[in-house]
């Protein structure tokens, strides 16, 4: 309502101002409530946006923490079959250094030779050494004893021609020869 229409209604220049006051106050609430719900909508607007940069963050940071998933479990199995390996390529040094060593002690004279004609299969890698091995090795030495050195007990030396002093006097003959030298 304007000024001019309540005149013409025939209301005072009191009563005018007073409803003009109370509309005006009546407005002025309005006013403050307005822009009070503008001021939320922009906190809302604003809260909203920071919401939709703080989910695609962790949209794209889930994405991240799935590749680095993926990653981990990569390096595990690469881990796993590498372990693997060593575990693998350490028996089989332990092996083959036992084989080594059992055949040295055999006194196998081409341990390359005798390697070749084990089998390999029947031997199995304990904590104690290989089993199986001990008994091949037996055989072999029974089957073919030309690849392994005869194990003779060495013969005691006699001397020849140096008798036991200990026992046994000189001839009057010795003697006699070797109170010479002493003279000498």
């Amino acid at each position: 309502m304007k000024r001019e229409e309540l005149e013409k209604l025939g209301l005072s220049e009191e009563q005018v101002e007073q409803i003009v006051g109370m509309y005006g106050a009546s407005v002025e609430t309005l006013k403050n409530q307005l822009k009070a719900t503008q001021d939320d909508l922009k906190v809302a607007n604003t809260t909203i946006e920071t919401n939709k940069a703080e989910f695609e963050k962790l949209k794209n940071s889930s994405n991240d923490n799935q590749e680095l998933s993926k990653q981990l479990e990569e390096l595990q199995a690469k881990y796993n079959s590498r372990d693997e390996e060593a575990k693998k390529e350490i028996a089989k040094l332990r092996t083959d250094s036992e084989i080594e060593l059992a055949l040295t002690k055999s006194g196998a004279r081409n341990s390359k030779a005798v390697r070749a004609m084990l089998d390999m299969e029947k031997l199995k890698l304990t904590d104690k050494g290989l089993e199986g091995l001990d008994e091949q090795i037996t055989a072999l030495k029974e089957s073919d004893g030309y690849m392994f050195q005869i194990e003779d007990k060495p013969k005691p030396i006699t001397p020849n021609g140096n008798p036991d002093a200990e026992n046994k006097e000189l001839s009057a003959e010795d003697k006699a020869l070797f109170e010479g030298f002493d003279s000498i």
